[in-house]
């Protein structure tokens, strides 16, 4: 049984047509397996305002100069905000879920909520759009939410948190105090 050795040729032919082969095996499943990466929020010069009418005096939140900036790309209609209310005081059990804290007053251009308006215990905004990896996404100036207790009641005082998130993203949190949070000025 006789072996011979491959030429110097064949060995340099071989390794430039299996070289691009070996490249693009490891690179694909590195791409395939991205993530979405962070999520960030910044709520700009958002505030608690008060809002009067026959029922009392409640709480309106203005949304003024939200951002929030994606990680990688983000698909159309995945990016969702949950707004939802931490009272000082926490809720009975005997009370309605749909009337914990919030209501809902639409939605900015561009995105949808659940629920579309009225009481709740917390309302989600969808994102319409697609967003691109870095982009920032500046949410319309408006009051989209508001408490559903009376601010002389302790429930109508606490937190709005605005969770932003996607799917494969870390999803981000930001907090807004009301004007007597803890019960003070």
């Amino acid at each position: 049984m006789s072996h011979t050795r491959p030429t110097r040729r064949t060995v340099v032919r071989a390794a430039a047509w299996s070289a691009p082969a070996v490249v693009v095996a490891s690179a694909a499943p590195a791409m395939a397996a991205s993530t979405g990466g962070a999520l960030s929020i910044s709520l700009g010069t958002s505030a608690f305002v008060p809002f009067s009418n026959p029922q009392g005096s409640f709480y309106d939140v203005n949304l003024n100069g939200v951002t929030i900036t994606t990680g990688n790309a983000v698909a159309a209609g995945t990016l969702q905000v949950v707004a939802s209310f931490r009272p000082d005081v926490a809720w009975t059990t005997d009370e309605s879920p749909g009337l914990r804290g919030m209501y809902a007053n639409g939605a900015p251009s561009g995105w949808t909520s659940t629920p579309g308006s009225g009481a709740a215990s917390s309302v989600t905004f969808i994102y319409a759009a697609a967003a691109a990896a870095g982009a920032t996404i500046v949410v319309p100036t408006g009051t989209w939410v508001g408490t559903n207790y009376q601010t002389s009641n302790p429930k109508g005082q606490g937190f709005l948190d605005l969770t932003v998130s996607a799917p494969g993203a870390t999803s981000a949190v930001a907090s807004l105090a009301s004007p007597l949070q803890g019960g003070v000025n």
